[in-house]
């Protein structure tokens, strides 16, 4: 399962956008899949994500691995286990009024 999302300017009318976070997958297998959340723009740097005057965009989403496996970071992930997950990103985040 990925993560789509969608925009609107007066939150009654609203565009479908390309998927957010699109699921994971080695060799054929889906890893990771991404369940509920939400992003914001932190146009006050919050988050302490933010650099060189960029201001990140920053999702909070649940992760659901469906095998067990060993991620990057050296973590081991249990077949079926849920993670609450943070992700940022300082490139093409959309300008506020």
């Amino acid at each position: 399962m990925s993560w789509g999302h969608a925009t609107s300017k007066d939150l009654t009318h609203w565009e479908q956008q390309p998927i957010a976070l699109l699921a994971r997958g080695y060799g054929g297998n889906v890893t990771e899949m991404y369940f509920s959340g939400s992003a914001v723009v932190d146009v006050k740097n919050t988050s302490g994500f933010g650099k060189d005057g960029k201001t990140p965009m920053v999702a909070m989403y649940t992760s659901y691995y469906p095998v067990a496996q060993t991620l990057p970071s050296g973590k081991t992930i249990q077949e079926n286990q849920q993670a609450q997950s943070v992700a940022y990103s300082l490139d093409d985040v959309p300008e506020l009024p």
